[in-house]
Order: structure tokens, then sequence, then C-alpha cells
């Protein structure tokens, strides 16, 4: 039974781009200027891809420090030597609370990593922008106009007027 549910499965979706409408054909927008999404909110989603991207990194980090931990605090007893990959909670023989922990700190820490690259780009796209401000003041391209607080600061023309 299985197998047929299987098989039924691939040849259904096998043979699906067959049977499409030519009508619903793939149609791609073209680039407008005021449809893309602000920096910010670029920055924030790759907060987000680098926070839950780090999460098994610092999982692994965490259990393998903290077993560690354990390991030296129970007076390197062989009942406490560390398995980073155990089967089961029971082989790891680690309570629901330090399992609670574990998973605590190092989503607190994942966070801390996608909130330091956050912060990092903000940074960096702080300097460019500066950057290319004084380039573009020293090419002249940059007017800026003051206003004047009073008559005596305005600039007088060789006969004598204001500009």
């Amino acid at each position: 039974m299985k197998k047929t549910a299987a098989i039924l499965c691939i040849a259904v979706f096998m043979f699906s781009p067959v049977f499409a409408s030519e009508n619903e054909a793939l149609q791609i927008e073209g680039y407008e200027k005021g449809k893309e999404l602000p920096s910010w909110a670029k920055d924030l989603r790759r907060a987000e891809i680098v926070t839950l991207g780090s999460l098994p990194f610092t999982t692994l980090g965490t259990t393998l420090v903290y077993s560690l931990y354990r390991y030296g605090a129970n007076d390197f007893k062989p009942a406490y030597i560390p398995n980073p990959f155990p089967l089961s909670s029971a082989e790891a023989k680690l309570s629901t609370n330090e399992q609670i922990g574990i998973i605590a700190t190092a989503a607190g820490i994942s966070l801390a990593v996608g909130l330091t690259d956050f912060i990092v780009m903000q940074v960096k796209q702080s300097r460019k922008k500066k950057a290319l401000e004084k380039i573009r003041e020293e090419q002249g391209t940059v007017i800026r106009i003051r206003e004047a607080v009073n008559e005596n600061q305005i600039p007088k023309n060789q006969n004598g007027s204001t500009e």
C-alpha cells in the first residue's frame, strides 16, 4: 500500500508540469525604484538569518562547555564524561532544567551574534555614507545652502549689493 501511494505521488509530481496552463506563464517583473525594501529592513532580515543560522553552532558549543563544566564540577567522575552527541537525553543524563538552560543560553548567544552583526552593518553603512558625502563635497556635486541669521552675515558683491 505504501509503495503504491509513493509511486502515485511521484507520478503526479513528475507529470504535473506537462498539464500546466500556458496562460499562467511565468512573468518576471522588472526593477522599479520605489518597490525595494528600505535598507534597515534588509539589515534586520540579515540579522535574523545570522541569528537563526548560528543557533546550531551555539547550541553545540554551549552543550560542550556545559558538559565540561559539569564533568569538572563532579570531580571528573566517569559517569559525567562529556558526550556531545548522545542518542537520548537519558544517555546524556541531563535534567529538564539543564536542557532548558542549555537551549536558553544558546538562544541568547545566537541573539547576541545577530545583534552584533546588525550593529556592525549599521556602522559600516554609516561610514560609507559619510565617505561618499565627503567625496561629493570635494568634487563639488553637493551644494550646501546656509540661511543668514542677520543682514551682517549676508555676503556683498563688489558694488555693495547682496547676492
